[in-house]
């Protein structure tokens, strides 16, 4: 397709399906500034896929399931920085809105830094490989690291513990599949 096919065809899918995709992509993302960068990047995209020479056959389509998929990798990103931010806040002791020698605050003294990000980040719903994206690690990393800090806090807590429990020097085996 030419530079001058694609342009005309841009300007003809944006001047009539523009708010309607922006709309769509605001109630998915429950925000207007998020919806506006999905809807202007699918835009963008639309139009590098016409110039690269694919054949859309429905251009309306292809941007809503563009937009679908890029306001829910948003939507995630930005759960995974709110839990890093509420995370931070809960850590830093003049912002805590626990008092000081609270048993939460307690608890996350025992753990590192890496597996109290990986702990808020998986209670935010994210999956391992999301978590590991977030943080730079393997979702292999987060499951280790979920392992470790669960048995810190077991130990801590004495959480489990019976008769029956295990010898906490007997290492806990990663599960062979991940999320």
């Amino acid at each position: 397709m030419t530079e001058e096919e694609a342009r005309a065809l841009i300007s003809s899918v944006f001047d009539g399906w523009y708010t309607v995709i922006l709309r769509y992509a605001w109630r998915l993302g429950g925000r207007m500034e998020l919806a506006e960068d999905v809807v202007q990047d699918a835009f963008l995209q639309l139009y590098a896929e016409l110039r690269s020479g694919h054949l859309i056959e429905n251009p309306r389509a292809w941007l809503v399931i563009v937009v679908r998929r890029q306001t829910a990798k948003q939507s995630a990103r930005n759960m995974g920085l709110e839990a890093l931010e509420n995370f931070a806040a809960l850590t830093t002791a003049a912002e805590s809105p626990y008092p000081e020698g609270d048993a939460l605050t307690g608890l996350l003294a025992v753990l590192t830094k890496r597996e109290q990000e990986v702990i808020f980040l998986r209670m935010a719903a994210m999956r391992y490989r999301e978590i590991g994206k977030q943080l730079g690690i393997s979702a292999r990393a987060v499951n280790t690291l979920l392992a470790r800090a669960l048995r810190k806090l077991r130990a801590v807590s004495g959480a489990g513990r019976n008769e029956n429990s295990r010898d906490e020097s007997v290492p806990i085996h990663a599960p062979k599949t991940l999320q």
